[in-house]
């Protein structure tokens, strides 16, 4: 019971930072398709379908509830909170969130 629990919470976050990462890349929101666009065609397409896959496999994961080993729910807690501060950190680079910074810590 607690492995499907644990492993709800990190597909969670993987879907949320990964499902946020596509939509910040791949719409219009903020600069950071910019930077994709200008990517080689075979690494943009690798990103896309990356993300794509990554998004889905966490969405099956939490519409069926799976109860995988400890070891892979301790990758996916871990890939989860990498996927969310990624996405984090993007969204303040990409200018989808705005951040109030001091003159002086803007070098």
């Amino acid at each position: 019971m607690l492995n499907t629990i644990l492993n709800f919470i990190a597909n969670g976050c993987i879907l949320l930072g990964a499902g946020t990462f596509y939509i910040m890349l791949f719409s219009k929101i903020g600069k950071g398709h910019k930077a994709v666009d200008s990517f080689p065609a075979t690494s943009h397409w690798l990103v896309k379908l990356g993300l794509a896959f990554t998004t889905a496999g966490a969405f099956l994961n939490l519409v069926t509830l799976s109860s995988p080993n400890f070891t892979e729910i301790v990758l996916n807690l871990g890939m989860g909170g990498l996927f969310v501060w990624a996405a984090i950190y993007h969204a303040k680079k990409f200018r989808v969130i705005r951040v109030n910074r001091r003159a002086s810590d803007r070098n």
